[in-house]
């Protein structure tokens, strides 16, 4: 009993003595104690734009003309992408095929002069997911032996209901590598190409949808 009562004491002034130098040491160690219990804190981050759900839309994508010149591939991957992106994390709308889609803006070419209205109604959709990609570049400016990708695009939404104005727009900006000032010397141009417009297709797809964050 006696040793017992002895172990608790021991137990508690080390619990104490921990404590104390948590707290002498600063919030950073308290922060990675709270982390080592909690485990990494999770953020969920509402849609911007919740008008998708219960929908008949179509994504349309436009390039400048350095884009299509350089990045030929992004706008037609960037339509089927964010097609599917949006299709599976709002399953409550109906997405247009893609290569309906595709080949209408072929047969229009001159398609992003028309009336919104116009486009809808021949499309047979209720809203347009309207992507105009301003700068896609898949090297460091002024170096072509390293890869760091910039992609900037306008995304808007066109609907039946307000005709030729516009319910929703937003600039957005996807990068690759994530979050780096340094580019890439040694990699695949293809893969590099395919990760860019798979971080492009993420950012534009969660202005669309609920998604969490979770930080280390």
């Amino acid at each position: 009993m006696k040793s017992r009562m002895i172990h608790q004491r021991s137990v508690a002034s080390l619990l104490l003595l921990i404590t104390g130098m948590l707290f002498m040491s600063g919030c950073d160690t308290l922060g990675f104690l709270v982390y080592a219990v909690t485990g990494p804190e999770e953020e969920t981050v509402p849609a911007e734009y919740k008008g998708l759900e219960n929908s008949h839309f179509a994504v349309m994508v436009s390039a400048d003309a350095n884009t299509l010149y350089q990045s030929p591939e992004a706008s037609r991957g960037l339509c089927v992408a964010v097609t599917r992106e949006i299709a599976k994390h709002v399953p409550t709308s109906v997405a247009l095929d893609p290569a309906d889609v595709i080949e209408f803006t072929e047969h229009n070419p001159y398609w992003t002069t028309m009336p919104h209205d116009k486009i809808i109604a021949k499309l047979n959709v209720d809203k347009l997911v309207l992507i105009d990609i301003v700068q896609y570049e898949i090297h460091e400016k002024g170096n072509a032996n390293v890869y760091k990708g910039t992609a900037i695009a306008n995304v808007s939404i066109a609907d039946q209901q307000h005709r030729n104005t516009l319910v929703y727009s937003k600039v957005v900006k996807a990068t690759h590598p994530v979050g780096s000032a340094i580019g890439m010397v040694n990699a695949d141009e293809q893969e590099f190409r395919l990760a860019l417009l798979s971080n492009l297709t993420t950012t534009i797809g969660r202005l669309f949808y609920e998604y969490i964050i979770i930080h280390e």
